[in-house]
């Protein structure tokens, strides 16, 4: 997957078209973890025989399942306990190896690291915090600290599990000498582990920046980029308004605006983006600055409504008669802009105005390349992808762990059988009538 995203990659511009309206889903996750196009090969190499090994590791399980280090000394059969501590060693000891070995700032490659609007990424080593504050926050620091921390926590309770016995009612209670009980419990990491990744993914975290996933739909709900882009130009002009930035800003980066199942990546829908047009606004009679009313992400279509800075409609295209008074003609509402390869203009033609408009209902306006497969559809960036597809596959493991945990406890009916104490069976103690 990675060699054909390197192979239909254009990186000739990483700023209006990055990896992520590209499509291109793998490449976000080598880059958050600082395999660079320099060090992809020692990545490529070493999951490749990692996966070698666990294959190889599965046959030899398969031929020499009943070694005395894995069955009990009282009966034939697997010691489950032992298997699972050994297990959590072995996950344990590659979860401190890769928190010390790559996240850290002492001898790592390190992680991708950015701020809260996605404009000074970098791949840098991260520096443990094991503090209560940090660790209960989803920070940089905590993520090295997590690893490093889980790895010692979960080697001592290998370690513990390989050598304690729970006691004859505790293993009855959980069904402990079942292999399908096993199968259960193991089944619930898997879907806490798919829940907390399609969340975070989602909802925007440290973890997933915008430059590598694209912004979160609830940036532009809450019009994140755009009073940023107000703040910075309250200080400098908006010619100086940075790249990313003014492409955050604009609703086609939005992950929830687009259908799922609009195949393609991203810039399929209006092209590869060439330039910033200006930042655009427009006065009303009496010179109040009025906005457009931006679309929420839901909608395909919106009204275009020109509002002042207290929310009031100062102006619309209107589409019946009663709303001619504030139509944009009737109005004489012009256009200004400011930045952008446009410059500083003031447009009065109404055609052009309401033109403006509706373009500023997706934010900020851009100048788009011809793409031969662009259609005008909104589709979904790598974030949407990532969340959707984890939360589909979060449903196979909860089904699981529901079904084999519920075989599992609830042996005894669904078999009608019952072993005593004295390992006598009686027959139809449990029937179910």
């Amino acid at each position: 997957m990675l060699l054909f995203e390197a192979i239909v990659t254009d990186d000739s511009d990483l700023i209006f078209s990055p990896f992520w309206r590209q499509g291109l889903f793998v490449s976000a996750f080598c880059t958050r973890l600082a395999l660079l196009p320099g060090t992809l090969d020692s990545g490529i190499g070493s999951h490749v025989g990692l996966a070698g090994l666990l294959f190889l590791a599965a046959c030899w399980h398969w031929a020499f399942w009943d070694l005395d280090a894995f069955t009990l000394a009282t009966a034939f059969a697997l010691d489950l306990f032992r298997v699972f501590g050994i297990h959590l060693v072995l996950a344990s000891t590659a979860c401190f190896s890769f928190g010390y070995r790559h996240l850290t700032r002492w001898c790592g490659p390190g992680f991708w690291t950015t701020d809260a609007f996605g404009l000074v990424g970098q791949a840098r080593g991260l520096k443990p915090s094991f503090s209560i504050p940090a660790l209960s926050a989803h920070s940089l620091g905590a993520l090295a600290a997590h690893h490093l921390g889980a790895g010692c926590l979960g080697c001592a309770a290998g370690f513990w599990h390989i050598g304690a016995r729970p006691s004859p009612a505790l293993a009855a209670l959980f069904s402990a000498s079942s292999v399908e009980s096993a199968l259960a419990s193991s089944l619930s990491p898997v879907l806490l582990a798919a829940l907390v990744v399609s969340a975070t993914a989602w909802y925007g975290s440290s973890s997933s920046p915008n430059e590598l996933f694209g912004p979160s739909r609830f940036a532009w709900d809450s019009s994140v980029f755009f009073q940023e882009l107000l703040s910075r130009s309250a200080r400098r002009n908006w010619q100086s308004s940075p790249d990313q930035l003014l492409l955050n800003d604009y609703m086609g980066s939005n992950p929830a605006k687009g259908g799922l199942f609009r195949s393609g990546p991203a810039l399929k829908s209006d092209g590869i983006a060439q330039n910033w047009l200006g930042h655009l606004e427009f006065l009303d009679p009496t010179s109040n600055i009025l906005l457009a009313r931006r679309m929420p992400a839901f909608f395909e279509t919106f009204p275009v409504i020109l509002v002042d800075e207290a929310g009031e409609v100062r102006a619309a295209l209107s589409n019946r008669r009663a709303d001619a008074r504030f139509s944009i003609e009737s109005r004489g509402v012009p256009a200004s802009l400011e930045g952008g390869i446009l410059g500083k203009q003031c447009l009065r033609a109404a055609s052009l105005v309401k033109s403006l408009a509706r373009k500023a209902q997706l934010g900020q306006i851009f100048r788009f390349a011809g793409f031969s497969g662009a259609d005008g559809v909104f589709r979904t960036s790598v974030r949407g992808w990532f969340t959707f597809g984890h939360s589909l596959f979060t449903f196979v493991p909860l089904l699981g762990h529901i079904w084999h945990a519920g075989r599992s406890l609830f042996r005894e009916i669904w078999l009608g059988v019952l072993r005593s104490t004295s390992d006598a069976v009686e027959y139809g103690k449990c029937e179910k009538l």
